[in-house]
């Protein structure tokens, strides 16, 4: 599963710099900026229901209790675009997405040790998405309107901080870094300003579409950007 992922991103580059390398229609540079609205599973881990948990000599089931979900995020990145025709232009771009810190407890049930909080815990996930998209405008004049949609390949990063109030052993994933093929959906509207082109858009984005392990979470966010190109 690997080797084919890191395919997909070796054929995804190729394909971005292919398309925006051909003859035909200006070469133009932007940069996008905003928010990332997570969905409630970002911070989680790939076992955060239920785990075995090692306290001093008993073995028992610990719950993860989720205190809050990720909260929103912001995103930065770079773009290149290419006017395909009068309506139509594709894009490749490389943008950074962080998730601030989802908070987590972490509970043991059973007789000998009764309801016990072992351990507190909080997650940040970054996502790097690799983007060929393409944008279809209903409209282009001085406000154009257009609908987008993108294949992304994805690096997702999840680092969890935490502190033990007994001494437990976790079999987690403190620090991992995962890569996966997606995709994004929207719509945004621009302004040509002359100088620069003014976009708003707002994109469905679905980080982990293809190729995720056995309970391992669905990651997917809405992205609020404002880009300019130039």
């Amino acid at each position: 599963m690997k080797n084919i992922t890191k395919q997909v991103a070796i054929l995804l580059l190729l394909i971005n710099f292919s398309l925006l390398a051909e003859s035909g229609g200006s070469l133009e540079f932007g940069f996008i900026g905003g928010l990332s609205i997570p969905n409630e599973n970002m911070s989680d881990f790939f076992n955060v229901e239920n785990v075995s948990v090692q306290v001093d000599s008993l073995k028992s089931v610990g719950t993860f209790i989720t205190n809050s979900a990720a909260d929103k995020g912001y995103h930065l990145g770079a773009r290149l675009s290419k006017d395909i025709t009068n309506n139509i232009y594709i894009y490749g771009a490389l943008t950074f997405h962080r998730f601030n810190k989802g908070s987590y407890e972490l509970a043991v049930y059973n007789e000998e040790l009764s309801d016990t909080v072992l351990a507190h815990f909080q997650a940040t996930t970054n996502i790097v998405p690799i983007t060929l998209g393409i944008n279809a405008y209903l409209m282009r004049k001085t406000v154009g309107l257009y609908l987008t949609g993108d294949l992304t390949y994805n690096f997702i990063s999840t680092s969890v901080d935490y502190e033990v109030k007994k001494k437990i052993t976790l079999p987690i994933y403190l620090d991992r870094t995962i890569s996966r093929p997606g995709c994004g959906i929207g719509a945004g509207i621009d302004f040509d300003l002359s100088l620069f082109l003014l976009a708003v858009e707002a994109k469905y984005n679905l980080s982990n579409l293809v190729g995720r392990e056995d309970g391992e979470p669905k990651k997917n966010y809405v992205s609020i950007s404002l880009g300019v190109t130039f």
